[in-house]
């Protein structure tokens, strides 16, 4: 009876639910084993759907996780669940057996109590499912999952459900605010259009269901600017056993939004965005810069965005630039491998950038280099199909050419053997990938609350070429390699090693030898707060190269919170970076709190140096970051920090006060080829 009365009491939010939502009263009292029946509801998206019905079930036993369908809403149970349903309620489950095993077990086991002789006879009958990934506290499940009961069968009807950007969730359709603030944001925003996200469905009326395919679809949306969250879910449609419809949820992210960038001790930038112009799905970027150190002090930047036009996935993008750092006109057309079911990818782009240069420090002369740049790439996939393992069918070999040519307007003296990055020439490349990529979904990595979609597989490439140079021809030769998955209970780990160079007079030159990886742990329940670990480390070194490869301390590249932005000379580069974050069950207004502290630690070398602790810098602190999930805006931060040492003429701040861009994982898409590069 205790466990039963506290099964009882988190049923609550779910019955408060459905009674406001006008489709029944639901009485919640003690369980009666002589009611007419019980019907187990299972968990984390499995479909079922509760509708007016001849048959009878007065106990529903709701797994956390399970997807209830109520009407014109839908709702994924927080909870293990007792519902006890009166007499005048009569419902019908259609639910299909198969998907999510793994929650089902654990809830129907739940159900035994605490006696071992029950547990034992449970334990005999029923094996459990394989572990998939699970994190504790916030489980990780492959993206594909849900979607495998339903594999072949035709799909009827696609149905559109967009939610309001404030104050409603994904997870629970029936979830408003009823706060002023979120319906004057919500009347203030223009809503993504139709036409716009039916563009970016892979799916239509009358095709076979196929599990990676929705898969990859519930991403892609996710992967949208102006969305923040989006589930696909589907319906079994009872008059038709072989046909199922498509529910299509999307949750629009508050686009518009301001970002106020430090540039130094004095000087800023002031951005203003709008990532889905009047609900057309447009990106609109405007970017005011005002430094009084330099001249002119003032400056200006915009950049307009197509995305994905008429459902090609080809995107158009034009630049114009004008400040005391540069003047730029670009204009470029893409499409990348957004699914490993896409077979053609590529790009061109045009730019002219006239860029200034301090040339002495000393003097404050200023010289100016204006190049024209052209850049074409092409890549066809050949997708490795295998009707043994459904995964391999994701598995693709990639080739692809691309074309870089830059012709310099304005340049410094250069001659054979100086100013590399000044010479005029064309530079071929040719690039052979081999791929997999598979995705989980999963919560709390680098977003607040928000599905992530976490990438594993691998990417093999192999790159050659010939550069045409203004004083010589050389080859160019290349590769790397790339992996990424969940090491067991451990956390997920990505890792990689690259190398290229060119080959001139039977002398290799210019070379880059690289590798490196990243990790983050499971995450960790501590009560009502979430923990997890990051670590992650990168090693460059030249190899007979010209000795002006640079390394940009600030920007976070290496050492987080550097205010000055200056490069240092460096052939050998080690840097390690090192943060815990505290995910709070803190809520102000939809803003979400999270605590952090880091320690990064950078060494750099140049002539042939060693690594050593005397060309040690390293920085430790800690900090708050802040950020709502339903707006555009950046992860606001107050970062305290301090430096034991720092690389000449390097200035820091105490405590500074930033924003902060989401980390991306590398998806291991094939992509263009280039050449391995230091940083």
């Amino acid at each position: 009876m205790k466990q039963r009365s506290t099964l009882l009491r988190q049923s609550w939010n779910f019955v408060v639910t459905l009674t406001a939502l006008g489709v029944c009263v639901i009485t919640a009292i003690a369980a009666d084993s002589t009611r007419q029946g019980r019907a187990i509801v299972p968990a984390l998206n499995d479909s079922v759907i509760v509708k007016t019905s001849s048959l009878r079930y007065d106990t529903l036993i709701i797994a956390a996780g399970a997807y209830l369908q109520v009407g014109d809403s839908v709702l994924i149970v927080p909870a293990d669940t007792v519902l006890i349903l009166p007499d005048t309620l009569r419902v019908e489950i259609l639910e299909n057996t198969g998907a999510n095993r793994a929650a089902h077990y654990d809830s129907l086991r739940s159900l035994t109590g605490g006696n071992w002789i029950t547990r034992s006879l449970f334990d005999l009958l029923f094996a459990p499912p394989p572990n998939n990934a699970d994190t504790g506290a916030g489980r990780v499940q492959r993206s594909e999952r849900v979607f495998l009961p339903f594999e072949g069968k035709y799909i009827r009807y696609i149905e559109l459900r967009k939610l309001d950007a404030i104050g409603t969730s994904v997870t629970d359709t029936t979830r408003r605010s009823s706060s002023w603030l979120a319906r004057a944001g919500n009347s203030l925003h223009f809503t993504t259009r139709d036409p716009v996200l039916r563009a970016n469905l892979l799916i239509r009326s009358g095709d076979r269901l196929h599990p990676y395919v929705l898969a990859d679809n519930e991403r892609i949306l996710r992967d949208l600017p102006y969305v923040e969250d989006a589930r696909i879910h589907v319906r079994p449609v009872p008059e038709h056993s072989d046909s199922v419809d498509v529910l299509v949820i999307t949750k629009d992210l508050w686009s518009i939004g301001v970002d106020l960038k430090f540039r130094g001790l004095n000087g800023y930038i002031f951005e203003l965005f709008d990532f889905n112009f009047l609900g057309l799905g447009h990106n609109l970027d405007l970017e005011f810069l005002f430094d009084p150190d330099k001249t002119p002090s003032t400056g200006f930047e915009a950049a307009y965005t197509i995305d994905n036009i008429g459902g090609s996935f080809i995107s158009l993008e034009g630049l114009y630039a004008d400040n005391y750092e540069r003047k730029v006109t670009q204009i470029q057309a893409s499409r990348r491998f957004f699914a490993p079911g896409a077979r053609i990818a590529g790009g061109a782009r045009y730019g002219r950038t006239l860029t200034y240069v301090d040339q002495d420090d000393t003097t404050g002369a200023i010289i100016n280099d204006e190049v024209d740049e052209h850049d074409i790439w092409l890549g066809r996939a050949f997708p490795l199909e295998s009707g043994i393992d459904p995964a391999r069918s994701r598995s693709s070999i990639v080739l692809a050419g691309r074309m870089q040519r830059r012709s310099f307007l304005h340049r410094p003296e250069v001659r054979r053997d100086t100013n590399f990055r000044f010479h005029n020439g064309a530079l071929f490349l040719g690039g052979i990938t081999f791929n997999n990529r598979n995705y989980y979904k999963g919560r709390l990595i680098y977003g607040f609350g928000r599905t992530e979609d976490i990438p594993y597989g691998h990417r093999l490439e192999t790159l050659f070429g010939w550069e045409n140079a203004e004083f010589f021809n050389r080859f160019y030769l290349g590769g790397s390699y790339r992996f990424g998955d969940y090491i067991g209970p451990l956390g997920y780990l990505s890792a990689f090693v690259s190398a290229g160079g060119y080959l001139r007079e039977r002398e290799f030159e210019h070379g880059v030898l690289k590798g490196g990886g990243s990790y983050f742990s499971q995450l960790i329940s501590l009560g009502d707060y979430r923990l997890r670990q990051f670590v992650s480390g990168e090693y460059s070194r030249g190899i007979n190269d010209s000795g002006e490869e640079e390394v940009d301390f600030d920007d976070d590249n290496v050492l987080r919170g550097i205010v000055e932005s200056k490069e240092i000379r460096a052939d050998e580069l080690l840097k390690i970076n090192a943060e815990t974050v505290l995910f709070t069950p803190w809520s102000l207004y939809g803003f979400h709190f999270a605590l952090f502290g880091f320690a990064d630690l950078g060494f750099v070398a140049l002539n042939e140096e060693f690594v050593t602790i005397d060309n040690l810098y390293s920085g430790l602190g800690f900090g708050m970051r802040i950020r709502n999930e339903s707006l555009v805006f950046q992860t606001f931060q107050f970062r305290f920090a301090f430096y034991s040492s720092l690389p000449p003429g390097f200035e820091s701040k105490f405590i500074r006060f930033s924003s902060e861009k989401l980390l991306n994982l590398d998806d291991f898409a094939a992509r263009a080829p280039q050449t391995v590069e230091f940083d």
